[in-house]
């Protein structure tokens, strides 16, 4: 049996390229691939997972096509000169990561397809496990809440910002509600983040409560919710929530076991010596150590 680990790479990248800004190899910027891959080390060791699952997004979202204002001002905003130089390195650092470091160490199950967001290829994933290998365990590494409707009895959640483990148990006792009605909250309520409107000043906490059953019949708040549901805009939003998209390329994933000197070769070509005699997490065989 294995554990995989189901990688919101964008999500991941961006945390390393803040925690390595300056780092750099034969004048090449290398911060955001070596965060990336000393994480990796880490969370596989953590959970200890010998399979690893990477999803990015890539290009215009298609979800514009049915709403295009979805995210239309995140990343709106002014930036100096060297701002937009720096957000041109982070995209070059990711390309090379999902183009060429990766593949050269020998991972295979690099999840990427113009149009389509990580959160799309994470819940394809999720299906693919549950489907297809049965008896894995899986831990999707993200920080998004639209995430929790992939959580499963053998799937479960690790948010690194807040050190947090998200599983089906947790989302009963904390929010008293199951996986599945997570995407009927997200499409009531809307999604600041992805700018996608809900019912008027209906949040996430009145949609759980109302999904709960916890509002009066008398309240005004249960017509809002009941108008909305029967509206466009409601079925538009669930369209937009749920995992995955419409449309995403199902997966078949494969079992890898990367070979000792490939990683090593990686490591030397982009000077990250304190990686070299380190190596991802092989179910019951050591560290990699030397050749």
């Amino acid at each position: 049996m294995h554990t995989w680990l189901i990688i919101d790479c964008n999500f991941l990248c961006h945390r390393a390229g803040y925690a390595f800004p300056d780092l750099t190899y034969e004048g090449e910027p290398t911060g955001c691939t070596f965060g990336f891959l000393s994480e990796l080390l880490n969370l596989q060791q953590r959970f200890e997972a010998d399979q690893v699952v990477f999803c990015f997004d890539h290009g215009r979202s298609k979800r514009k096509a049915i709403f295009p204002q979805y995210k239309a001002n995140r990343h709106k905003q002014d930036r100096t000169p060297e701002e937009e130089e720096a957000q041109r390195v982070y995209r070059r650092e990711i390309k090379r990561l999902w183009q060429d470091i990766l593949p050269s160490i020998g991972y295979e199950n690099i999840l990427i397809s113009y149009g389509y967001e990580a959160d799309d290829f994470i819940a394809r994933a999720c299906q693919a496990i549950s489907t297809y290998h049965h008896g894995d365990q899986a831990i999707i590494i993200a920080s998004d809440h639209d995430l929790f409707q992939c959580i499963g009895p053998n799937i479960k959640m690790w948010d690194p910002n807040r050190k947090k483990l998200h599983t089906i148990q947790s989302l009963a006792s904390e929010l008293g509600i199951s996986p599945t009605d997570w995407v009927q909250v997200k499409a009531i309520a809307g999604c600041n983040g992805d700018e996608i409107p809900g019912a008027k000043r209906v949040g996430e906490k009145t949609a759980i409560k109302y999904l709960r059953g916890e509002i009066k019949e008398t309240h005004k708040v249960i017509l809002t919710i009941a108008k909305f549901l029967q509206s466009p805009e409601y079925a538009r939003n669930l369209a937009l929530t749920k995992l995955p998209y419409m449309g995403t390329p199902e997966v078949q994933l494969t079992i890898h076991d990367i070979n000792p000197r490939r990683w090593q070769a990686v490591m030397v070509k982009y000077g990250m010596d304190s990686l070299i005699k380190q190596g991802p997490y092989m179910g019951r065989r050591p560290l990699m150590r030397g050749k």
